[in-house]
């Protein structure tokens, strides 16, 4: 994929509370009656493996803000106030890193997400900057992507917030100003955006995280703890209010579960969108003065990165 300008300047839309305080209100009734219904897939069960913790390569988060793992087993670390995206193994030791304030290549400005899913390379969404900066594994920089000079304001992103490489080398941008998502093809090129409100079915507020289902389709977390699930084409699929308490920070999904974590809670829930489990800090081992911040899946592995840089390992299997 190439870098290319891309435009700047779409209007905001409004975030419409009432529509998330009824969405809460009906999927609390929905989520009740269907914990009277035992999953399809049982019940899942987490084993807590380690637990890593900071510095990292001398270096310790202030505001960590994403956590990805790249199919090589590579663990990104993004800090926020720092600006900076850290690489490491499972085992804790830092191996590298980049950044630091400011608008330059290797510079971010109040970075929001990282995607490592294909392997090669990596994508951080810039959100001060307005841009996504695309890096190698070893995080050199290639190329970005930003909106500038485009007059189709449809066709345009500010303050992304999360960046996803879908299974056909096209980028899913959130927009963080327009609350939509904006689809970018291999070369560089926008195609188009959905889920925002005017645009059909499956609206979205301030979208916070895009994750990919193994069909290639996608999820979208958004500010009300809404997760909306959309094809790559952009067509909604459904929708359910997945967080039902505390603030929404961080999204996953494995073959058998959507995983969904507030500042607070881990909820899961199957791909029927019921949910199955929900664990508070205790029962994940972790300190009850620390909240989650995000979360990352491998295989029948989760990486949950709380607020003072913490990484916990767990594995989970399906109990019938």
């Amino acid at each position: 994929m190439k870098s290319t300008n891309l435009p700047s300047g779409s209007k905001n839309l409004p975030t419409d509370n009432n529509c998330c305080r009824s969405l809460l209100i009906v999927s609390l009734i929905i989520a009740l009656i269907l914990s009277l219904h035992p999953s399809a897939y049982g019940r899942i069960q987490l084993t807590h493996i380690s637990s890593l913790d900071p510095p990292y390569l001398e270096f310790t988060p202030q505001l960590p803000i994403a956590l990805a793992i790249s199919p090589a087993a590579t663990l990104y670390l993004l800090d926020a106030q720092l600006a900076v995206v850290v690489e490491m193994n499972l085992d804790g030791g830092a191996l590298r890193h980049i950044g630091g304030p400011g608008s330059g290549n290797d510079q971010f400005s109040d970075p929001s997400d990282i995607c490592a899913y294909s392997g090669l390379d990596i994508f951080i969404a810039d959100s001060g900057n307005d841009r996504i900066v695309r890096l190698d594994r070893n995080l050199n920089y290639l190329a970005q992507f930003h909106t500038l000079d485009r007059t189709q304001s449809d066709l345009t992103f500010e303050r992304p917030q999360s960046v996803l490489l879908g299974r056909r080398g096209d980028l899913f941008i959130a927009d963080g100003s327009n609350d939509r998502i904006l689809k970018i093809d291999p070369s560089g090129q926008p195609i188009f955006s959905f889920g925002y409100y005017g645009g059909g079915v499956g609206p979205i507020s301030e979208p916070k995280r895009i994750e990919p289902a193994p069909d290639g389709s996608l999820h979208v977390l958004d500010i009300c703890g809404r997760v909306t699930h959309f094809d790559e084409y952009g067509g909604y699929l459904s929708a359910t209010t997945a967080v039902l308490a505390g603030s929404p920070t961080g999204l996953a999904i494995s073959e058998s579960a959507i995983w969904v974590c507030s500042d607070s809670l881990l909820w899961i829930y199957d791909h029927y969108q019921r949910q199955t489990a929900v664990f508070t800090p205790e029962e994940l081992k972790i300190e009850a003065s620390v909240t989650f911040v995000d979360i990352a899946i491998r295989r029948e592995n989760i990486w949950l990165l709380d607020s003072d840089g913490s990484i916990h390992h767990y594995q989970f299997s399906i109990v019938k």
